[in-house]
């Protein structure tokens, strides 16, 4: 039996349909009974003729990462963990909830672990636990870089360096464990949630763009490597699974392309983008809602971050990465919302 917490999420939910593919028995953790609908889609948009078979493979778990009756009740049976669950947030005022689900919620399943019959603790984690100090010269982020405490870096990357600290303290006390380290991810799912915000965005048009940089890759990549762990049994590394260094602008301009809409022409530098985050908050606080753009977002919008996957091929010189035009398109055909916004 595999446990998979975030079951629901956009990673969670395709290592879900992947294992059960795979013939594995799953046991899904998840929080919203309504988001249980999202492994049914996918396993609709994947395997539609196979999915009632698949179906009797799955069996879910309600419960709460912060509550150590669920974690210990949810590792019951279980051999191997796949820890997808995670808050991911840029709003100051989320501070302390990241670090309660983050790295608490990761401690509480280590710790448990350890006392259990779990042989494999597969850890997600994020391209944000990455340091920024490197004994390379070329501009990409590794593995080994360093984490330097004097770095201006978001709550949420800090709540997920925690998180690994944990997980390597379990490591040292005789668990089986390894951690991926995802980019942006893409793929089937609900275009109002997580990184696929980007094309809902885009779909209904966005004149400005910023001079940043950063990672993408498919999330049916970042599912393969888990399977790929899962299968040979390797553990005690760290792998950062990024499939594209791109500008933002590139990006857009490749999505809006496949959409067949307008792309960004104007470009935001700083000073508008700053400005950007204090009107939001603003106007967030005058109608008590959240602010769309934060001062984190609006720094990394500016900041220019690429990653090497090297050692990710290196130890499985048979990986391959999925094509950005592919995975925008799949993308674009799995939407999942109700409606087009």
């Amino acid at each position: 039996m595999i446990l998979v917490t975030g079951s629901t999420g956009l990673l969670g939910s395709h290592v879900v349909v992947e294992l059960l593919h795979k013939g594995y028995e799953v046991r899904a953790m998840y929080r919203d009974e309504s988001r249980k609908k999202t492994v049914h889609r996918l396993l609709t948009f994947y395997y539609p003729e196979e999915q009632d078979f698949l179906l009797k493979k799955l069996s879910w778990f309600k419960g709460d990462v912060l509550d150590l009756a669920d974690v210990e009740d949810s590792l019951k049976g279980v051999s191997k963990v796949v820890h997808c669950a995670a808050l991911v947030s840029f709003h100051r005022r989320d501070f302390n909830r990241l670090f309660k689900v983050n790295r608490r919620g990761t401690a509480n399943f280590v710790n448990f672990a350890l006392d259990s019959e779990v042989d494999q603790f597969i850890h997600v984690s994020s391209t944000a636990a990455i340091g920024s100090d490197s004994q390379f010269t070329d501009g990409l982020k590794r593995e080994s870089n360093l984490w330097n405490p004097n770095d201006e870096v978001s709550g949420y990357s800090l709540s997920k360096f925690s998180a690994e600290k944990e997980v390597w303290r379990a490591n040292e006390e005789g668990l089986n464990v390894s951690i991926v380290n995802p980019s942006l991810m893409f793929g089937p799912g609900s275009w109002d949630e997580s990184s696929l915000k980007i094309f809902r965005t885009l779909h209904k048009g966005l004149k400005f763009y910023t001079k940043g940089s950063n990672a993408f890759v498919d999330v049916r990549d970042v599912t393969k490597l888990i399977l790929k762990l899962i299968e040979t049994q390797k553990t005690g590394e760290r792998y950062l699974v990024t499939g594209s260094n791109l500008s933002f602008k590139e990006l857009f301009d490749q999505i809006c392309k496949q959409m067949n809409v307008k792309a960004p022409t104007k470009l935001a530098g700083p000073v508008l983008t700053n400005f950007a985050w204090r009107l939001s908050g603003i106007l967030g606080r005058l109608q008590n809602k959240r602010p769309t753009i934060t001062k984190e977002s609006a720094r990394s919008s500016q900041s220019e971050s690429k990653f090497s996957n090297e050692k990710l091929l290196r130890d499985f010189p048979d990986f391959e990465f999925t094509q950005l035009e592919d995975t925008i398109d799949i993308t674009i055909k799995g939407r999942m919302d109700s409606k087009i916004r």
